[in-house]
């Protein structure tokens, strides 16, 4: 994708792509997968633009400053990107219904032994947590362990306790 002078090359993902001529910025944001950005210019310039690409991963942000004709890139912490809103006041809830949601309300992949933790409810209140912490304390109340891998969260578990 060329964006003015800001090319994005997908690979395999979801992002935005914030580019206006007016202004002295542009940017990209990755929701999931990866990208690749580059400045763009001339047919014999272009591969050695590629060759020297910055690979942006989920919660990487990359912000080209159209006057030193730079790019820089960033981690992002995860907004909210839907306007429904779940309770995280939490009652005896399923543990799968919380991960949905958490999915959804925050765009993020969230791997689980959905067999090992079918029967496995939560009662926390979580309403004034982030989202890494909301995870945290979802596996710390489950005896189980979580890690991010390529911007999707994974978590491992023997069962509820």
């Amino acid at each position: 994708m060329l964006a003015n002078e800001l090319v994005t090359r997908v690979v395999g993902t979801s992002f935005n792509v914030k580019a206006f001529p007016e202004e002295d910025v542009a940017e990209v944001v990755v929701h999931t997968g990866k990208v690749k950005v580059f400045l763009s210019g001339s047919a014999e310039s272009r591969q050695q633009a590629e060759d020297k690409a910055k690979t942006l991963k989920a919660f990487d942000r990359a912000v080209l400053d159209r006057l030193s004709h730079s790019i820089k890139s960033e981690r992002v912490i995860p907004e909210i990107i839907m306007e429904e809103v779940f309770d995280y006041n939490l009652d005896d809830t399923p543990v799968l219904k919380v991960f949905a949601a958490l999915e959804r309300q925050y765009g993020v992949k969230i791997q689980y032994p959905e067999s090992v933790l079918s029967e496995c409810r939560i009662t926390a209140d979580l309403s004034d947590e982030s989202f890494y912490e909301k995870i945290r304390l979802i596996c710390l109340g489950l005896n189980a362990s979580y890690e991010l891998v390529d911007g999707e969260v994974v978590v491992t578990s023997d069962g509820c306790q």
